[in-house]
């Protein structure tokens, strides 16, 4: 009598094993990269649409109402218990105080440069970003209201509102980008970057109506050749780490198929 076979058990091919979760979130987190980045791209218009406000009066609104839009999340969820180990590391707040006020400068500065009209130098800087990403994945892990008058009342119930939404339109982005960054290798989330300055070069040529030097042009062109380049060997790379896997993960089965082959010692 042929004995059954033995039970699947949940491994690397079992449909919902551990491969088919991984490969679910990578997939949710490759969307949440997209989307992330895409409403990152789109924002000369809406801070384009903030004027008459100036760069640190919006900065002091995303701020503010970022802040308020996620103590409202936190509340909801019932998430408060981090609070009191982050505060007992100082090490960690020091750290989170110099990221939040490096990111207070990259909007300040961002910012500026879509309210002067210079969207396309800002697309520029957002080029090389990706590669400072892919960088940092590869080698190390592998006054808020401007001085003047605020125009918060001043023009119109409309804009009071664009700059009350400035929470909404904050921190949803930064919420997609930690989903994606918890589900993507860093390399994969710079190589997704790209999006983000694409459509901010085509929102300040096109639909702002800037205009770009020749110079500029040149500048865009050795930058677009050095993210192709990085592109393609990161691809490179990925594949052949896949391939890699695949070739382990197949010698792996054939040593367990065999193990199982072998006929059993008859007992003396």
């Amino acid at each position: 009598m042929t004995p059954p076979p033995p039970p699947e058990t949940e491994g690397a091919g079992a449909p919902g094993g551990p491969d088919a979760a991984a490969v679910s979130e990578v997939r949710r987190g490759t969307l949440y990269g997209f989307l992330a980045y895409g409403i990152w791209g789109l924002f000369p218009l809406y801070f384009a649409a903030l004027k008459p406000a100036g760069a640190f009066e919006i900065l002091g609104h995303r701020i503010l109402w970022t802040l308020a839009v996620c103590a409202v999340v936190l509340l909801v969820r019932r998430d408060l218990g981090w609070i009191r180990p982050f505060v007992a590391r100082p090490r960690l707040v020091g750290g989170i105080t110099i990221a939040a006020l490096l990111i207070a400068t990259n909007w300040t500065i961002y910012v500026l440069a879509v309210l002067t009209g210079r969207t396309y130098e800002a697309a520029l800087g957002y080029f090389l970003n990706p590669i400072v990403t892919v960088a940092l994945g590869v080698v190390v892990l592998g006054v808020l209201v401007a001085r003047g008058e605020t125009t918060f009342l001043d023009a119109g119930t409309g804009h009071t509102w664009l700059l009350v939404m400035a929470g909404v339109v904050t921190a949803v982005p930064l919420l997609l980008f930690a989903a994606a960054a918890r589900r993507l290798p860093l390399v994969t989330v710079g190589l997704i970057q790209f999006i983000t300055p694409v459509l901010q070069l085509l929102c300040g040529v096109l639909l702002l109506g800037e205009h770009v030097s020749g110079r500029l042009w040149v500048g865009f062109g050795i930058v677009w050749v050095a993210l192709v380049l990085l592109s393609i060997d990161s691809l490179r790379s990925t594949r052949s780490a896949r391939a890699e896997r695949r070739r382990l993960a197949d010698a792996g089965d054939t040593d367990r198929s065999e193990d199982r082959d072998v006929a059993p010692e008859p007992c003396p």
